[in-house]
């Protein structure tokens, strides 16, 4: 009896330890559901790489997905998130069975922590930006999946994975380890939705060399092109077009020695910024006629400061240029510097007697263009924004071959009601821009080189494998998109995409209608 009862024991400890590791497990299951964003397939939580003196970011879930996985990333992206998970399973469940993937690569984690305390994180693209990318893709995977194409040519079905590079693009070895297991299957090509920074650049050159076809949709550093990375094209004016166009618009308005270049100290030094370079670079070569002697002014931008560095104001920069008043700043910067920039430019001791015109190159100026306060208070200034992009959101060009079409199933989408509140401009209407529709553009053209690859002949299957579509980059002939009709030289650049001269306010030059095509040119 006291073996029994013995064994009665032992089995009833077995058996709480039993159920309390079962609990152990479902409380374990519950915290991490609860605590770790990263429940679903393909994403997994990473943290930065330390980077000396400077505080430890934020760990970030990144990866590749499908699904509909809104909460794990920037929430501002939701709507248009939802729109290609639904277009997605559409897609993967159409009767041929046949649909191919191409992922859009980027930086779509939240710009900043949310607890109480925790500093903003600074990333090269704002909210908005990476927002309006995600709904130019969602409109072209529409136009392209319900028609067969848009140009009414039938091929399978496109499903738009969503890769994840992290808010400041330097978690991109993630995605790229699960992309290139995905290239065993239906992947064929990645849209690059990042900026031109080092991160993009490595990530297309390792994406590439595994035979994956590379689009980039918004870089606009020289060297994002077929000749430095084997593989790649882009949709994009580069550099090299901006800082021409601003060329033709300033030969008969201003003279020698006009000009002072204001340039970001992050394109040097191994710290990052290949678009800011690049741009400073374009303007010395092209603009050196118009170029004041004596060293650049440069500044620290926000996106990646040195070490122990806070970024820094332009107070003496803005002190310097009313001691010895140029008529036109080049400016080499990101955009949410250039704000700043305006900001102290607009109270800058001499505007009363000195005009001044601050002139870039960019895709897009909308997050300055939208802040109506800022614009009314620059004639009152004296001063004039100059710049040379893709659109003029103030005379959209309706004339060019596929804009009404984008346009119209741009507006039809419904996605462009739902835009969030912005805490600085709750009454400002959605307005698309270049990102909006660069994205479209790229979601096109990977449209194309599948198309064209299955047409030659070198489909081997239902659908194209990444070489075959990777074989046809410079062979896609004109594509009608909402920059305009293009197409792509031996660089692997756009032909035919206008670059507009974009005036803020426009009344400060209403007869600046110089618009320049892109053309080829060797790589600098």
């Amino acid at each position: 009896m006291a073996r029994v009862k013995a064994w009665l024991g032992l089995a009833a400890s077995i058996g709480l330890v039993l159920v309390l590791v079962l609990v152990a497990g479902v409380v374990v299951a519950w915290l991490r559901s609860a605590d770790d964003p990263c429940v679903a397939d393909g994403l997994s939580m990473q943290s930065p790489p330390a980077e000396p003196g400077k505080p430890a970011e934020p760990a970030e879930c990144v990866g590749v997905t499908g699904s509909e996985l809104s909460d794990q990333f920037d929430p501002e992206l939701n709507e248009a998130i939802e729109r290609i998970a639904t277009q997605n399973r559409a897609a993967t469940y159409s009767d041929s069975g046949s649909y191919v993937d191409v992922a859009l690569l980027g930086p779509l984690s939240p710009p900043k922590q949310q607890q109480p305390g925790q500093p903003e994180q600074v990333r090269p693209m704002t909210s908005e930006q990476v927002r309006q990318m995600l709904i130019g893709a969602a409109v072209a995977q529409q136009r392209v999946n319900e028609s067969g194409s848009g140009a009414g040519e039938r091929f399978p079905p496109i499903r738009l994975l969503l890769a994840n590079s992290g808010r400041r693009q330097n978690l991109w070895e993630t995605a790229f380890e699960k992309l290139g297991r995905l290239a065993d299957g239906r992947l064929v090509a990645v849209i690059a939705l990042g900026t031109s920074v080092d991160y993009t650049q490595e990530a297309a050159k390792k994406l590439t060399a595994k035979g994956i076809p590379v689009i980039g949709a918004t870089v606009t550093a020289d060297d994002f092109d077929h000749t430095k990375i084997d593989g790649m094209i882009r949709v994009a004016p580069d550099t090299h077009d901006f800082v021409a166009a601003l060329a033709d618009y300033l030969g008969p308005r201003y003279g020698r020695g006009s000009a002072q270049v204001v340039w970001d100290k992050n394109s040097h030094n191994g710290r990052g910024d290949l678009y800011a370079g690049s741009l400073k670079g374009n303007f010395e070569d092209q603009l050196k006629t118009w170029i004041r002697e004596g060293e650049a002014l440069g500044f620290d931008g926000e996106y990646n400061p040195s070490p122990g560095q806070p970024p820094s104001k332009f107070f003496h920069i803005v002190e310097g240029i009313c001691k010895n008043p140029p008529r036109v700043i080049l400016y080499a910067g990101r955009v949410p510097d250039l704000k700043h920039f305006i900001a102290d430019l607009l109270a800058r001791t001499c505007k009363k007697t000195e005009p001044l015109v601050v002139m870039t190159g960019v895709l897009a100026l909308t997050d300055i263009d939208n802040d109506n306060d800022m614009v009314k208070e620059l004639p009152d200034a004296n001063l004039t924004i100059v710049t040379a992009g893709v659109l003029d959101p103030h005379n959209p060009d309706g004339e060019r071959d596929g804009f009404l079409r984008y346009l119209q199933a741009l507006n039809g989408s419904g996605l462009l009601n739902k835009k969030p509140d912005h805490p600085d401009h709750p009454d400002h209407p959605d307005q698309p821009d270049a990102y909006t529709c660069l994205a479209h553009d790229a979601v096109f053209t990977a449209r194309r080189a599948i198309y064209t690859a299955i047409t030659a002949g070198r489909a081997s299957e239902k659908y194209p494998t990444h070489d075959e579509v990777r074989s046809q980059l410079l062979r896609l002939g004109e594509i009608p998109g909402c920059s305009g009709t293009f197409s792509f030289d031996e660089h692997g650049k756009p032909l035919g995409t206008p670059t507009p001269i974009v005036v803020i306010p426009a009344a400060a030059d209403p007869a600046a209608k110089t618009t320049r095509l892109t053309t080829t040119h060797p790589p600098r």
